[in-house]
This record gives structure tokens, sequence and C-alpha cells, in this order.
């Protein structure tokens, strides 16, 4: 075992990298805005080329060049604020500096965002003034940043950053490193990958795929019976981590059957995990004899906890166990058909449980008719409120089916979060808007305050705005015919008071 870094060594560690980036990209950086400026021109020359896109974030492109015999790529940021051609500005900006040659680069004023992608902070040319968080801040571990003319040092083996254009793709290609490049477009990644590694080229002329290619092509490079292995197993190892495929080769696992049976025995361990109870191992249940149970029923090499043939295996020996079924049996424990032995399983269970809760099912069966008979009742008194004209209708919910029903087509939560409860206690009422022609379409679930006399909200589909039409029809059809009847409602409720 290596000696455990503390945090502050960790940290020197790490700005003595970023500071070593900064020293090798010195030269691309005093050169940065001649570099720039030509990217630009080449650009502006063919801008019709490029204002294609109607869309106004950031686009990214990549410029290729070579300086002191080293390759590099230059990441470029566009954003077009006027595509007119007479009053036309557009912003560039140098954002990313990738060596080819080696697995770091450099980046400025630019970020990666878990739900809207990579961002490019513009706000130094004055156009934004939203919050932007420095640096790519998703897939890299940093532990303390170090900056230099401005820029970002970074070593990653599988970040290279947002996809983007290349503006001289062939240039790259007629290089002499790239002249036995496999077909299909370059990238950093798949360029780093190339140079890194002669045995790129093989990986994609067999066109093998590997869940982790930089993990295969550093095993394959550093041991060739390792590389001959992965070959004569390419579609075995497809989806495969480097780490296992290198134990089925140490453990010399040659036919196809022996590699699966031991990815289903290690992939088990996944399973193991996140289920309840280790049922496997309390039953002592064959591994051998499961995994073929499994590929019977239709599982892959890999069992997940999310495989609906496992889950529904453990279901059905959690169902078996709690009815007292004999595990000693084989054709218990591996039953010819899982989907059948769990359904069946699950029904004996069922009856035994209506059996042994008969009272507490009977009792909540007659709760639920009650609610069912209060919110029918209020429903009714308030019945008047509906109104139907020419273009849309306003329609009391009656039951909780009913908003079920508005809940799973408007997709909402109006059916299980209450609503029914706050409309049996008259505290707010359920109603469903739609077009008079279509009254069974879900269109606008609202929900009227009975106690603030007032709207408490009012949405379409998901939650989303409520359309301009429906809001013309709810405050200049419905509110004010509401508002009449309201009253006599109320003035009716008193007298029967009284």
């Amino acid at each position: 075992m290596g000696k455990t870094l503390t945090y502050e060594e960790r940290v020197d560690k790490r700005i003595a990298l970023e500071k070593q980036i900064i020293k090798n990209n010195n030269y691309i950086l005093t050169h940065l805005p001649k570099l720039t400026n030509k990217m630009i021109n080449l650009m502006e020359s063919n801008w019709k080329k490029y204002d294609r896109s109607r869309s106004v974030v950031p686009t990214f492109y990549g410029y290729y060049i070579r300086r002191r015999g080293e390759l590099y790529m230059l990441l470029l940021a566009r954003k077009a604020l006027n595509r007119s051609e007479k009053t036309r500005k557009v912003l560039y900006k140098i954002v990313g500096i990738h060596p080819l040659s080696r697995f770091e680069f450099l980046s400025h004023d630019i970020y990666s965002h878990a739900m809207g992608g990579w961002q490019v902070d513009w706000r130094p040319e004055g156009i934004e003034t939203r919050h932007v968080c420095s640096g790519w801040c998703q897939y890299v571990d940093r532990i303390e940043d170090y900056v230099d003319y401005g820029w970002c040092a970074w070593s990653s083996k599988t970040t290279s950053g947002p996809s983007y254009v290349a503006l001289n793709p062939n240039w790259l290609l007629s290089q002499p490193e790239f002249k036995y490049y496999p077909e299909g477009t370059v990238s950093v990644y798949s360029a780093r990958l190339h140079l890194a590694f002669p045995e790129y080229e093989m990986v994609k002329k067999l066109d093998i795929n590997f869940s982790s290619t930089y993990g295969y092509l550093k095993a394959m490079h550093n041991n060739i019976g390792f590389r001959k292995y992965v070959i004569r197993h390419k579609e075995e190892l497809r989806c495969v981590p480097v780490n296992l495929a290198l134990r089925c080769y140490k453990l010399n696992l040659d036919t196809a059957d022996e590699l699966r049976l031991f990815q289903f025995k290690v992939s088990m361990r996944d399973v193991y995990r996140y289920a309840p109870r280790n049922l496997f191992k309390e039953h002592n249940i064959d591994m051998n004899r499961l995994y073929k149970l499994f590929v019977r029923n239709g599982l892959d090499t890999q069992a997940t906890w999310d495989n609906s043939i496992v889950r529904m295996y453990t279901d059905y020996l959690d169902y078996a166990e709690k009815l007292n079924f004999d595990f000693t049996h084989d054709n218990v424990l591996y039953p010819h058909n899982i989907r059948f032995a769990h359904d069946n399983a699950r029904e004996q269970w069922v009856h035994a449980y209506e059996i042994a809760h008969a009272k507490e099912i009977a009792a909540e069966k007659k709760r639920k008719q009650e609610e069912a008979k209060i919110l029918a009742k209020v429903a009714k008194k308030y019945f008047p409120l509906q109104l139907i004209s020419v273009d849309f209708s306003c329609l009391i919910a009656k039951s909780v089916d009913d908003m079920l029903y508005e809940s799973d087509h408007n997709h909402n939560c109006v059916g299980h979060c209450g609503y029914d409860r706050k409309m049996r206690n008259e505290q707010s009422l359920i109603f469903f808007v739609r077009k008079s022609d279509t009254p069974t379409e879900s269109l606008v679930t609202m929900e009227y305050d009975l106690k603030k006399n007032a709207i408490a909200q009012m949405y379409a589909e998901h939650n989303s705005p409520c359309p301009p039409e429906v809001k013309d029809f709810i405050n200049n059809t419905w509110l004010p015919y509401m508002t009449k009847e309201l009253k006599k409602i109320n003035k009716k409720s008193k007298k029967e008071v009284a």
C-alpha cells in the first residue's frame, strides 16, 4: 500500500502538476493573440457558412496547428448577437488549448453544467450578468485551482471538452502522425489515443467497442497476450470493464460460456449489495445453475439489481419463504419459468394476506366508501358552479377516480397529494377546464380556495402555464358566473343551518 497523502500534500501535488502543464504550453500562451486573429479571420471569411444556425447559444470550433513539432487543437467559442448583414455582430473567444500528444489541457471562461451542457462565460465581454461557476466543474476531480495567464490547467485521461466543428480536419489528417489513422471523424480524444497507443488503429479497424477505451488500450499496450485475448473475445468483452476483462484473462477463461459465467458471478455482487437480504447464500443457491436459469429466462451476461429477471427471482424467493415453501426441492429453488413462479407465489401470498387481515381490509374498504360519499355530496352541493360554454367547459371533480384520471392525463399530483381530503372538508374545490367539443381530454386543472374565495392554482399539462385563451375564459366568463352562483349556495346553506 502506498502512503496516504494529507489534504495539504494533495493540494501541493496538484499545484505542482498544474504549474508543469502551464510551463509545457507556455509557447502557445505567449503567441495566442496572433493565433486567435488567424482563426477569427478564417471564420469571418466564411461567416455565412457559420451563421446558418438560428441558435444564440455559444458554438465551439476547433483549429489544429503545429508549433515546435507538437500538434495542438485550439478551441474557439463563438456567439452571434446579430445575424443581419448590415448590423452583424459576433463575439469570439479562445476557451481551450489541447495538446494532442499529452492528456492535459488548459481552459478559460468555460464550464460544464450537468443540465445545460458546456457553457461559456461572456461576462468579460459585458453581455451577461448571471452567475457562472468557474472551471470545468463536472468531469475532473480538482483539489485546488492554480491560475496563470487567466487559465486553468487540467490533467485528465477522459475529459476532452465539448464537441466542436473542426475548421481544418483535412490538414490534421495530412500530417505524418495520422497517415494510418482509421477512417472516420477525428476528435481531440481519438487523436490523443491514436498518438499514445499504436493499438488504436487495430481496435477501430476491427470495430471493437469497449466500456473504457483508454483503460483497454493501456492494458493491451503493456500486455501482448491480453491484446490477443481481447481480439479473440471482442464480442463477449464489449461492455465489460477493463479490470474484469484482465481478471478473465489471468484466470484463462477461454471459452465464451466460461467468460459469461464468470462475468455473471462478479455482477451478482451488485445484487447482493442492494437486495434486502442475501437470499442466495442463505439457501445455498448454486451460481452455475442460477446462471443457466437466468439465461433461459432472458437475462444477458450482466446481472444488476435493476434487472427485471433478477428482481423477479429475489421477490419470488421472498414470497416462497413467507409461504413456507420447501427449499430442499430443486423445482422450488430453480423454477423453469421465473415469471410464472413469481406471479403464482404472489397470488398465493396476497390470498393468504387477505385471509389473515380480513377485518383491517374490510375497515379500510368501508372508510374509503364513506369518504367517497362525502366527496360526492360536496360535489353535488357545488355542482351549479360548473359552466359549459361554446369553447370551454369548467367541470367539478366528483370522485377520487376523476382526480386520478386527471392526474394521469395531465401529469400532475391532483390525485395523490390530499386534494380529495381538502375537497371533503370544503377547504377547496377541484375543477377541470376542457374544450367543449372534447370534454374527456384533460386541458387545465384548477384549485379554487373556498376560504380565500380565490383561485389557488391553475396549470396545464406537466404544471406548465395556463394557455392565454383558457385564462381569458376563466377570468372573464367563469369567475363572474361562479361568484353569483357561490353566493346563492352560501345563502342556501345558512338557511338550512338556521
